[in-house]
């Protein structure tokens, strides 16, 4: 069963037994240490919870510590690979219309620059204004999705699906984390525009969708990176 402990005021995990036991030992977590896993009602000093791995726990550590909210609820429901990807449809047809325009807006000024400019063999060439085009929709979506996860919980999609998006202690991601969140998720769309790379990034991406199916969690990689859960409200 996994583990999770506090390291510098921070919470680390999950870790499974032989790792937790190999943390016991190198010192790196210690007697007085707060340790958590599932079917626990709170965290817990590590000399309290393991007293045959480690001896008891100094005295003096600060009561309020051991209030920390455990990084999982009992009978939380987590959203699975095929609501999230509905979802997913969801805002790509929210964002449709204007990554629309926003094509039609660059590729069209980049026709009408080199029509008054006299190169017609140019218009064939729609490449570099294509690009542009996929980097401002990339940005878009990013603010897109940054912003309804940390104001509301979630992007509509997720939200007409009643999904959240929330970290260990249940609580709402703010907007550099909703940020972060994305722009791990996305790294596959964004790298996808870079020669030769596009098919090795376009794996990360499926890699990272399917893993969900498999998660005890149902968290796809950049969940796991970024230390979410997506949730049903």
């Amino acid at each position: 069963m996994s583990w999770f402990y506090s390291a510098g005021g921070e919470q680390r995990g999950p870790v499974e037994q032989a790792e937790f036991e190999s943390l016991i030992s190198t010192g790196v977590i210690r007697p007085e240490t707060l340790v958590w896993q599932a079917g626990m009602p709170n965290w817990q000093s590590a000399a309290d919870t393991r007293p045959d791995l480690l001896p008891p726990a100094l005295p003096g550590l600060p009561a309020q510590t051991y209030t920390m909210p455990a990084p999982f609820t009992p009978g939380r429901r987590y959203g699975g690979f095929w609501i999230r990807f509905l979802a997913r449809i969801i805002d790509g047809l929210v964002l449709a219309i204007p990554s629309l325009l926003v094509i039609l807006l660059v590729v069209g000024a980049s026709f009408f620059k080199q029509i008054l400019a006299g190169d017609f063999l140019g218009l064939a060439t729609a490449g570099p204004a294509m690009i542009v085009a996929s980097l401002i929709n990339a940005a878009m979506y990013a603010a897109y999705e940054a912003f309804t996860t940390s104001t509301y919980g979630g992007t509509l999609g997720k939200l007409a699906l009643s999904l959240r998006v929330i970290l260990p202690d249940g609580g709402m991601l703010s907007l550099q984390q909703a940020f972060i969140r994305h722009l791990i998720y996305g790294a596959g769309s964004i790298l996808g525009l870079v020669p030769f790379v596009g098919p090795l990034a376009g794996l990360w991406t499926l890699v990272d969708n399917v893993a969900a199916a498999f998660d005890p969690q149902k968290r796809a990689l950049h969940d796991r990176i970024a230390n979410t859960f997506v949730i049903h409200k």
